[in-house]
């Protein structure tokens, strides 16, 4: 049995079994395990029982994650990532998509880091030459 100190007045709900069940509403009263639900066509007095709660699962995860911002998060195995704004052709944005629908390439973001930083590589060591065979 939920405990009534979940639920409160305004939440999200979907109605998970009976007369009301995949209906979604918002909570406009509380009283003991009984809730008034609000939904586009009409108004029903519920068991919270049967009820899911959206915004108590949110506000659960924002208790479990208090420092994680919005998104997803972060994966340790991967390299901290900056975010960026690109200006790219349509055509090459299009075609970037295209590769990643026929498994040419992991995912835009994915080939765009490691062609960039193969090019990088070769710069710098091109300039690393250059400066040996000038100094």
């Amino acid at each position: 049995m939920r405990q009534r100190n979940d639920i409160r007045k305004g939440d999200k709900v979907v109605v998970l079994r009976g007369d009301y069940q995949g209906q979604r509403g918002i909570i406009d009263d509380v009283q003991e395990n009984i809730v008034k639900v609000i939904f586009p066509e009409s108004t029903a007095e519920i068991s919270i029982d049967i009820l899911q709660n959206f915004s108590a699962a949110a506000r659960k995860a924002w208790q479990t994650r208090p420092t994680r911002g919005v998104g997803r998060p972060k994966d340790p195995d991967l390299s901290p990532k900056h975010m960026v704004s690109l200006r790219l052709e349509v055509e090459v944005w299009d075609d970037l998509g295209r590769a990643v629908e026929a498994g040419l390439i992991r995912s835009r973001e994915a080939a765009v880091n490691q062609w960039l930083r193969k090019k990088l590589d070769e710069l710098w060591l091109k300039n690393a030459e250059d400066k040996n065979f000038n100094g």
